[in-house]
Parts: C-alpha cells; sequence; structure tokens
C-alpha cells in the first residue's frame, strides 16, 4: 500500500531490505489469526450467533450485565477503529 501511494518517481528501484518474501506467509497467517481471534471473542462474549464457526469461544460466558459490556465493547470495537483510522491516513490523496 506504501509504495502503491508513493509517486513513480519516488519509488524505490528494488523491495527494502527489511522485506522477505519468505516471511509474507507467517505475516499474514498472524493477521488471520488476530482476525479469528477479535471475531471469535465478540462472538463468545456479546453476540452468540456464530458458534459453528468459532467453537474454541463458545465456553465463553454470554455478557449480559451492562457495566461488562461498557468496558468489553470499546475495547473489542477498538481494533476496528484504528484501522478505518489507519485506512483513512493511507489512502488520503492530495487534492
Amino acid at each position: 500500500v506504501w509504495f502503491h501511494g508513493r509517486a513513480p518517481a519516488a519509488r524505490p528501484a528494488a523491495v527494502p531490505r527489511f522485506f522477505r518474501w519468505r516471511w509474507a506467509p507467517a505475516y499474514v497467517a498472524s493477521l488471520v489469526a488476530l482476525a479469528y481471534l477479535e471475531e471469535g471473542v465478540w462472538d463468545g462474549l456479546i453476540w452468540r450467533e456464530r458458534l459453528l464457526a468459532f467453537p474454541a469461544f463458545a465456553g465463553l460466558p454470554l455478557v449480559t450485565d451492562s457495566t461488562w459490556l461498557a468496558l468489553l465493547v470499546p475495547l473489542l470495537a477498538l481494533p476496528q477503529s484504528t484501522h478505518y483510522a489507519l485506512d483513512g491516513f493511507i489512502w488520503k490523496r492530495a487534492a
């Protein structure tokens, strides 16, 4: 994404040294694992709609107390909010 948004003259000729293609599967797998964890906690604690998709989280207690919900929902929404804020920054185009 970063390379795509840069001007063609400013793009490096090669892939940066810190990037290694052999680590790409591990990177993608870690992102998928974190997304699954987040959605599983949402479903296990709050929604209880897709327990077949998240069987590891079926044993979590359903949270119905408004105090706990007031703490959990913003905490669980934080990664999504951060994602949207970063998207707005990354994809911002100069007018």
